[in-house]
Formats: structure tokens, sequence, C-alpha cells
């Protein structure tokens, strides 16, 4: 299944980039003098974060579509055969 594949695709993106801001977030808590670069990894965690979150809602949305398209057509398909 294809939507299957990139739902998991997404998914290991965002996580990947989820790890890549909390490692750039602890860089910049440990050296001291980087303030405005603390401010900016936390944000990425929180974009990150976010995109993790709210990131699988059309992948959701494009599943439920397949499901139905398939059902519609398996009903035309027993519609003809009776």
């Amino acid at each position: 299944m294809g939507s299957d594949r990139r739902f998991t695709f997404a998914l290991a993106g965002w996580i990947a980039l989820l790890g890549a801001a909390l490692t750039a977030s602890v860089g910049a808590f440990m050296l001291p003098g980087l303030g405005a670069g603390r401010i900016v990894a936390l944000l990425g965690v929180a974009g990150a974060t976010a995109g993790l979150w709210l990131g699988s809602g059309p992948v959701d949305q494009s599943q439920k579509n397949t499901v139905a398209a398939r059902a519609m057509a398996e009903k035309k398909a027993v519609g003809h055969l009776s």
C-alpha cells in the first residue's frame, strides 16, 4: 500500500527532525552566551513537535479516502455481478 509507506517515511522524517532539533537545543544550552540560539533551538523543537503531532492528519485523511473509494468500487462490482 502506497499510503502506508508514505506515512512511515513522513513519520520517520518528523522523528529525525525532532531528534535534530533536540540535539541542537541541548547543544545551545551547553554553551554559554547563546541566548538567541537557545530561543531558536526551542522554537525548532516546538515546530518539530507540532509537525509530528499534526503532520499525520493529511495522510490519515488520504488513507480514509482510499478505503472509501475501494469500498465504492467493490459495491459497483458486486452490483454488476448480480
